[in-house]
């Protein structure tokens, strides 16, 4: 998918290592991994999206950190392979079903923020909540 307008200049970003998405972005193109290969961490706030992100996210070769805040759709899908380098996912405020991680799928996740009434898979019940970590504020960055 081509990028959208409010996106457009994110495609001439590749050294970005930080990054906050607040307010109507619209659909996440699926070659975000081509324009941004240097991401390190992602917050995106999806109120305003109905669609999992997943599957534009997960090729994000670099990327470490993702909060995903005020989602709502029925299930967040991982493929084998995806996130390859994701150590801390922090999802706030979703209205999300399931959290469907295939086997291979963020291999280095160490650390799960998630609410309660959200689905996982069993080997991901383990992983505890980051020490130290909570939702960057809008001023704060990880790195």
């Amino acid at each position: 998918m081509p990028w959208n307008t409010t996106l457009q200049p994110l495609s001439r970003c590749q050294y970005l290592l930080q990054l906050k998405l607040h307010g109507k972005t619209g659909k996440l193109p699926t070659e975000m991994h081509k324009f941004l290969p240097n991401l390190k961490y992602l917050s995106l706030d999806g109120s305003e999206m109905q669609e999992d992100p997943m599957l534009s996210l997960e090729k994000l070769p670099k990327l470490r950190i993702l909060d995903l805040l005020y989602y709502t759709v029925n299930n967040f899908v991982c493929t084998a392979g995806g996130f390859p380098q994701l150590e801390i996912l922090f999802l706030l405020e979703c209205d999300v079903e399931e959290l469907q991680v295939d086997e291979g799928g963020m291999p280095l996740l160490r650390g799960l923020y998630i609410d309660d009434n959200v689905s996982i898979p069993e080997r991901l019940r383990s992983i505890p909540v980051p020490k130290n970590w909570d939702f960057a504020m809008f001023d704060e960055w990880p790195y």
